[in-house]
């Protein structure tokens, strides 16, 4: 595979920060999609009906 790569000349190689970028954006992307929003609860009785 490391021979076809190269004889196409795809570089496979990403630096540390670009690799910590998409590493929180992706792992930000799945906790959002794994936890549901739940609704907020009232904070005292008086603020259910409004």
């Amino acid at each position: 595979e490391r021979a076809y790569l190269n004889l196409l000349q795809y570089n496979t190689i990403i630096s540390a920060s670009q690799y910590a970028s998409y590493y929180f954006s992706l792992r930000t992307a799945a906790i959002a999609i794994a936890s549901p929003q739940k609704p907020e609860a009232p904070s005292s009785p008086g603020q259910i009906a409004r």
